[in-house]
């Protein structure tokens, strides 16, 4: 079945690291909103919060509001943002700890684990049924010892479990539940994983790049595909939105955007004004560190 690309690819927010900034992809085109370093994305209402890099985020609210105070809660190499009842999730990678931030953005709570400082790499949070879950490259106990050593070590663990609930993954991210399932990136394998609660694997799809940033879209599945950032003849010369069919998860298309790497992606859903978001975002310039209200 093929898709009107004008139509595919329509409401999504692209997040990309290391200089990359923000893209809208609206109407099938790609809009560069801005080049601030970006992680996590997550939408509540109409309210927006995004991690930044290194360590910051910015919430944009209806009113246009937005505050940016990570620094002052000690938050180091921001991976992702997750809402909760009464605020929301960080992942602070560096301090391998996940914070809970309250609706006065105060730290109120912290998950710290052992090891050196980002040991785990922790990155990415979602909520699985009753629980918040988190992803990372493995057990390990000194800082990033997980380079060269990633493979099948990585897992999915609950926020106040003890014993992963997925084990073998390699540089999981992208934690994003389907139904009673868990859909995640297994991102060094390039590939998309489907699992059950038993942590059984039901389903998996082979991309052709580093797979990080995954949207349960209204048409599609969209998964982000990273270039190498190391020489890889023959890979792909930048990062790219790829649409898959949602139940056969067959290729529709794909997008390339001006950068290297992309970690997260989301659909703005339908009852969401995405012109009056993708205007807000803009009007909003950032200096990293700096308080605003």
């Amino acid at each position: 079945m093929k898709f009107n690309p004008e139509t595919l690819f329509d409401d999504l927010l692209v997040s990309s690291p290391n200089g990359g900034g923000l893209f809208a992809l609206r109407g099938g085109q790609v809009q560069h909103l801005d080049g601030l370093s970006s992680t996590g994305l997550a939408l509540r209402g109409s309210t927006l919060v995004r991690g930044l890099q290194p360590a910051d985020w910015v919430i944009y609210s209806e009113g246009g509001a937005f505050t940016s105070v990570a620094a002052a809660i000690h938050c180091a190499d921001i991976h992702d943002v997750l809402w909760v009842d009464d605020g929301f999730l960080m992942v602070s990678t560096d301090h391998n700890e996940v914070v809970r931030v309250d609706p006065d953005l105060r730290p109120a709570q912290r998950w710290g684990f052992a090891g050196e400082l980002d040991s785990l790499h922790i990155n990415c949070l979602a909520r699985w049924g009753d629980e918040v879950v988190f992803s990372a490259f493995g057990m390990f106990a000194e800082r990033r010892a997980y380079k060269g050593a990633s493979a099948g070590a990585g897992f999915v663990r609950a926020l106040d479990g003890v014993e992963p609930l997925i084990t073998g993954l390699s540089q999981p991210h992208s934690l994003k539940p389907w139904g009673a399932d868990l859909l995640l990136a297994d991102s060094e394998t390039r590939s998309i994983a489907l699992f059950d609660r038993q942590g059984r694997e039901k389903r998996r799809k082979v991309l052709n790049g580093y797979t990080r940033g995954i949207a349960i879209g209204r048409q599609a599945l969209f998964v982000g595909l990273s270039a190498s950032r190391t020489p890889d003849p023959g890979g792909l010369a930048s990062a790219a939105v790829v649409a898959l069919d949602l139940h056969s998860w067959e290729e529709l298309g794909r997008i390339s955007l001006p950068a290297r790497e992309i970690y997260e992606v989301l659909q703005v859903p339908a009852g969401v004004d995405m012109a009056a978001l993708v205007a807000r975002i803009g009007a909003v310039k950032i200096n990293p560190y700096i308080y605003y209200e």
